[in-house]
């Protein structure tokens, strides 16, 4: 069979059928895997009534701002189903698969276009090479399919306006369009940035009379503005929202360097080698002080230098191949801080963009190296090679039927993989095992001290101290715990547990697990996506922490007035205010839990009587407190009623705050008020409840109608 060298409709859609064929494994079992949770099945904005604005208008929505992305998500879980719910995965892998081969096809024309020898093999070699399955079969990654589409349209419109290929250059149609594929593609994903100067290149290669024109560069120069405004924004979320940062990224200029050197090469290894492939690779130790860390970044270097001086033979041709495949690859080289970094300073998904690049140059160089053979054995050749990737990516595909699948394939390729070893341990955890969970947890901690990973064994050690009583587990917890917030402060979960341990006696004190849990929620609330933050208010660990934290307040205001110290006590007890006023004031509103247990209601009860009615003016504003107990006591209705809790409970609850507001009146002189206000709260409570807060309510009635206000000074009645 000889292989096209022109455009052929047939040629094109056997590139699909061919995609199609080597995915089949894929589409007959794949599953969601890792964080499609995030992205897809527990998505709020893919389900919900405004989620499409919400998508295109709240950068904090979803869990990165590619809204194109997202979009399409939105529109799958319509397209193929799910009652309300996540649709079956089958038709979003066959959307990413369908993009693949899409690709495939736009790749072919490209290269036909720019007339690099061996176009429609390397297209194919794209579509099949099983370093490619990390994009197309994981959900998640339709960041990869849809901004590589978008990347190829734009390059194909951009030069073909540019004069590329054609006789008519400079229609502004072209252009128009060449806009609209790249805003399209970096709300993809901004890691194709690198496209402008990628067609710069390849206009320098392909038009060196015509790439200085002023309608040449400058739409380029404003594809680039927006290219680096998107990549600035993407790279500034991967460290503020997504969370790379800490010890995995604390490394100088050199160490730098020497690294973007190392992962280039094993890029390329990757991109030719179709075997071993794996999600995570290990994740080697930068060696500044040897001379052997150099070889990688000189050969390097070597290598452009080698490209540069065989122009006159080669042409420009591999010089610019080179450089597009080192741009496209410079977001991941380590000069950047990329939360994947964490497990391993390589992923497949990664090279995506890169690999247009370096197979249009590997194309190029399988035709001159087989220049001497006939044509049917050049494509029994190029026939071969591409039937084994399609075998090894259909083997690699295997592995994301689900994530069980994924972390064992994984582990067995890369025993050292702390993080496989520990999603495997998570998922044995839920599936109702925790005791190979824990010594799959135990294994991981060999190969890493990650915080994440310190933070679960803490969490299973508390489980273990609740169940038990053994102490033991439970100072193993607060030791843990400790060593995830000292090594990563910003991870809310590892807060938690300290204060957890702390809380029931592991070790620390309780101004240490105060500060625990106030971190949990400050990290929390600047992290999470706007459309996720219900979700974690209404989550039951939350809502302990919130117990918690309000009693620790509440315990530390009454030691502070037992010991006289009023304004001390006011201190400790203002935070939980922030129910009624600061930036999180909506938040907190719907985070208490608004019950007769509720230490949040204790809080506002004492913070409230301080202000209604210490004995020291300094700290009262009985104004303010007759205010806030008025609100308080009008929404128990509304709060409580909710609940189901009974009447009598909403009634008693109300009262008690309207004590508050009669005692804050009559501070202010306003006597008469203050006595009906009173009354009217003692008159309707219940019999029991008359019995056990009556005495103290008619006390002070009997103040007011003697024209007194009532005072205390260590502890209300």
């Amino acid at each position: 069979m000889k292989l096209p060298s022109r455009w052929s409709p047939g040629w094109a859609g056997l590139l699909v059928l061919l995609a199609v064929a080597a995915y089949a494994p894929v589409l007959a079992n794949g599953g969601w895997i890792w964080d499609d949770d995030d992205y897809v099945t527990e998505n709020p904005v893919l389900y919900q009534d405004g989620g499409l604005a919400a998508i295109w208008t709240d950068a904090g929505a979803t869990p990165q701002y590619y809204p194109v992305v997202h979009t399409s998500f939105w529109l799958e879980v319509r397209a193929w189903g799910g009652g309300g719910g996540p649709p079956a995965p089958f038709g979003m892998h066959l959307d990413n698969v369908l993009l693949l081969g899409l690709t495939g096809v736009l790749f072919w024309r490209l290269l036909l276009l720019l007339r690099v020898p061996g176009a429609w093999f390397a297209a194919a070699l794209f579509v099949l090479h099983p370093v490619h399955v990390e994009s197309a079969a994981w959900v998640t990654e339709r960041k990869n399919m849809l901004s590589g589409v978008f990347a190829l349209a734009t390059a194909l419109s951009f030069l073909r306006y540019a004069g590329v290929g054609t006789r008519r250059s400079e229609n502004r149609g072209l252009l128009v369009l060449a806009f609209l594929y790249f805003v399209l593609g970096v709300l993809s994903k901004s890691v194709i940035a690198f496209v402008p100067p990628a067609l710069l290149l390849l206009l320098w290669w392909r038009r060196p009379e015509g790439w200085k024109r002023p309608a040449v560069l400058a739409p380029l120069g404003v594809l680039l503005l927006i290219g680096a405004v998107a990549g600035w924004n993407t790279a500034r979320l991967e460290v503020s929202q997504v969370g790379a940062e800490g010890s995995y990224w604390e490394h100088g200029f050199i160490e730098r360097l020497l690294l973007a050197g190392q992962v280039c090469w094993v890029y390329l290894w990757h991109a030719v080698n179709p075997i071993g492939h794996s999600f995570f690779y290990p994740r080697w130790e930068i060696a500044v002080s040897t001379w052997q860390g150099w070889i990688a970044p000189g050969m390097a270097v070597v290598l452009i230098v080698a490209a540069l001086r065989s122009q006159l033979r080669w042409g420009r041709g591999p010089l610019v191949g080179l450089l597009i495949f080192g741009g496209a690859l410079f977001p991941v080289l380590g000069f950047f801080d990329v939360y994947p970094m964490k497990f391993s300073w390589v992923a497949d998904h990664f090279q995506y963009h890169a690999d247009f690049a370096l197979y249009a140059l590997l194309g190029a160089i399988a035709v001159v190296a087989t220049q001497h053979l006939a044509e049917l054995p050049r494509a029994v050749i190029a026939g071969a090679f591409l039937a084994l990737c399609a075998t090894f990516t259909a083997l690699q595909g295997g592995l994301y039927q689900d994530e069980e699948s994924l972390w064992t394939g994984t582990t067995e390729a890369n025993p050292s993989s702390w993080a496989a070893w520990q999603n495997l341990g998570q998922l044995r955890i839920e599936y109702g095992d925790p005791v190979e969970g824990e010594r799959l947890f135990r294994h991981a901690l060999e190969l890493q001290r990650d915080p994440v990973l310190l933070t679960s064994l803490a969490v299973l050690d508390l489980q273990k101290f609740g169940s038990s009583r053994d102490r033991s587990a439970l100072f193993e917890a607060y030791h843990l715990a400790n060593e995830a917030v000292t090594a990563l402060p910003i991870y809310p979960k590892a807060q938690a547990a300290l204060g957890h341990a702390i809380v029931q006696g592991g070790g620390g004190d309780a101004a240490a697990a105060e500060a625990a849990y106030q971190a949990y929620f400050d990290i929390s609330f600047a992290r999470l996506p706007n459309a996720q933050r219900q979700a974690f208010l209404d989550n039951s660990e939350t809502q302990q922490v919130a117990r918690n934290l309000f009693r620790l307040r509440l315990n530390r205001a009454r030691a502070e007035l037992g010991a006289g110290r009023g304004a001390a006590a006011l201190r400790a007890l203002a935070p939980s205010a922030q129910a009624w006023d600061g930036a999180a004031g909506r938040l907190w509103r719907d985070l208490q839990p608004w019950s007769d247990s509720s230490p949040w209601l204790e809080c506002e009860r004492l913070r409230l009587w301080i202000l209604a009615a210490h004995a020291d003016e300094a700290v009262r504003d009985p104004q303010g407190a007759r205010r806030e107990a008025a609100a308080i006591a009008a929404s128990m209705r509304q709060r409580i009623g909710a609940l189901g809790a009974p009447p009598v409970v909403v009634v008693r609850e109300e009262s008690r705050f309207r004590d508050i507001e009669a005692a804050a009146a009559a501070q202010a002189g306003a006597f008469d008020e203050a006595l009906a206000v009173a009354e009217a709260a003692l008159a309707r409570l219940g019999r029991a409840d008359r019995d056990r807060l009556g005495a103290a309510m008619q006390a002070r009635i009997d103040l007011y109608r003697a024209g007194r206000p009532y005072r205390f000074e260590r502890s209300p009645d």
